[in-house]
């Protein structure tokens, strides 16, 4: 892993994340890997998630308390918060319909909304400080 663009080496579809808040981790993903100004570091620093704390929930490392709380103040910390239930919903079946795309391919999502797959950069997102 290179420290000048680190990724998150998470599976994307997040099976090992409690599914109580699977959806909303899921959402959080399509939004680091489509908008170039999102960056779920800097989100999470807005709202005083340490940047550790974001990679474990990722990895399925936090408890479920935990890991419901910081999908809710990401997502509430967005731009365009507040984000409805179906607007979730319905970037979740994008999301997933997208993955069933990719299904037997290598998938890696970096910290700066970077989406490469099978080893070729599909989506570079903003700078690689962001």
């Amino acid at each position: 892993m290179s420290t000048k663009n680190p990724t998150f080496k998470v599976s994307p579809h997040l099976e090992h994340i409690d599914a109580r808040y699977r959806k909303m981790a899921q959402y959080l993903l399509a939004v680091h890997c489509s908008h170039n100004n999102i960056s779920l570091v800097k989100l999470a620093e807005k709202v005083g998630i340490n940047k550790r704390q974001v990679s474990r929930l990722f990895r399925g490392g936090t408890s479920y308390r935990s890991g419901q709380l910081y999908c809710q103040q990401l997502i509430n910390a967005l731009p365009w918060a507040p984000v409805s239930e179906e607007t979730i919903d319905d970037s979740v079946i994008v999301w997933n319909y997208l993955l069933e795309t990719l299904q037997g391919h290598s998938v890696e999502i970096g910290h700066n909304g970077s989406l490469t797959v099978d080893g070729q950069a599909y989506h570079k997102g903003g700078s690689a400080d962001v």
